[in-house]
């Protein structure tokens, strides 16, 4: 167990899945698969995986999330990092194709992808036009993708690492607003099971349910 920022914790499950993965993808734009903690070695995901493996696009969400879906229908995992003022412009490439082409094939094809949507928020300094409004329940409410939005960096690594092993599509918002957050986190691989919440409090008067910042 050891202290990590949260865009550390996440960038240390990559690693260790594209170091088993040898055909795994990591697809981005603006920010760059790198992270850096006190006391920690520099992960480059590009540096170590090359330009093949890590591949800094244009500005153009839909054509990087559709390139990382047909890499999902070839069999090959692969994941894009879309920042926050491009996380609603794949919309319809998850309810239209993403979404839907599993089943249409009759389960044939899986869809081992993980689509990183950059949250937010209300944060200052981001801009009007690129603050988030509840990005969650567009993609919760899309049958045939699964939805997890972390709140610790455990959470944030644990999460994406049952995303990038799930057989089906996996959304996966990354709220903006936590990646200052450090905490202990195991230095091990390990899975934070999808679809199970996590109980930070026990009472037994009222629930209050939550996810991301608010938890």
């Amino acid at each position: 167990m050891t202290t990590k920022s949260w865009m550390y914790a996440q960038m240390e499950a990559v690693q260790y899945e594209m170091r088993q993965r040898k055909d795994m993808v990591w697809l981005f734009e603006l920010t760059a698969p790198v992270a850096s903690y006190p006391g920690l070695p520099v992960i480059n995901l590009e540096k170590e995986f090359g330009r093949i493996r890590v591949n800094n696009t244009g500005i153009d969400e839909m054509w990087y999330a559709a390139a990382v879906l047909g890499c999902g229908l070839a069999g090959v995992p692969a994941i894009a990092y879309i920042p926050y003022q491009g996380n609603t412009m794949c919309f319809e490439i998850v309810a239209e194709h993403v979404a839907k082409l599993r089943h249409m094939s009759g389960g044939q094809a899986s869809m081992p992808i993980v689509l990183i949507l950059e949250e937010s928020g209300q944060t200052p300094g981001f801009a009007g036009q690129h603050s988030d409004y509840e990005i969650d329940s567009y993609y919760m409410h899309t049958a045939g993708v699964k939805t997890v939005v972390p709140s610790t960096p455990g959470d944030a690594k644990g999460l994406l690492v049952a995303a990038i092993r799930d057989p089906d599509p996996v959304i996966y918002i990354n709220p903006a607003g936590l990646r200052t957050l450090a905490d202990d986190v195991p230095d091990e691989q390990f899975e934070v099971p999808i679809g199970k919440a996590a109980v930070r409090t026990g009472g037994s008067d009222i629930t209050i349910v939550g996810n991301g910042p608010s938890m």
